[in-house]
């Protein structure tokens, strides 16, 4: 009969919880630096020195707290600043492609207002049209035909291909949609 010799629980001292307490001070003091900078919170407390130190700290000395009710918080603080990192990371990936549509549908936007600002210098309306070869209206004029290509969308800023109005409302015609 052989019966294994209790194990000892590991001692706590009381400095290895005041190192507890200074890693938890020195997260604390990188989530401070980020309230206090323009930088994003997050990031600070992912990147700033205090954050980084901590978790230095943390796998210096997690050994020392296995096996006791500290080895929670070492693994808490660990879990914490990988976490942080992973979702900033997620957090970048997903907003630069929606910070690129945003930008192209501001420049979208832009050119479209230039386009139609140079229309209303030139006393043109907003269609693509320039003259209704059917009425043989001018480009300033406003005839019923031409109302009707007064719907604000992208073709009408940037067209792929060049139309009148009367040639619109004959397809249409000839497609019976009228």
């Amino acid at each position: 009969m052989n019966e294994a010799a209790p194990v000892a629980a590991p001692q706590i001292t009381a400095g290895l919880i005041r190192y507890t307490h200074l890693i938890y001070g020195l997260h604390a003091l990188a989530v401070l630096l980020g309230f206090g900078s323009v930088s994003w919170v997050p990031v600070r407390f992912v990147f700033s020195l205090p954050s980084i130190v901590a978790v230095i700290l943390n796998y210096a000395r997690r050994h020392e707290a296995r096996g006791t009710w500290l080895e929670s918080h070492f693994h808490w603080q660990i879990r914490t600043f990988w976490f942080a990192l992973l979702w900033i990371l997620v957090t970048a990936l997903v907003s630069v492609p929606l910070m690129i549509i945003l930008i192209g549908v501001y420049v979208a936007y832009l050119g479209m207002v230039t386009r139609f600002s140079v229309r209303l210098d030139d006393g043109d309306t907003m269609t693509v049209a320039r003259q209704n070869s059917s009425t043989g209206a001018q480009k300033n004029e406003l005839t019923p035909e031409s109302r009707v290509m007064l719907s604000w969308d992208l073709n009408d800023a940037f067209p792929l291909t060049s139309h009148s109005v009367a040639e619109t409302q004959l397809g249409a015609q000839a497609k019976g949609a009228i």
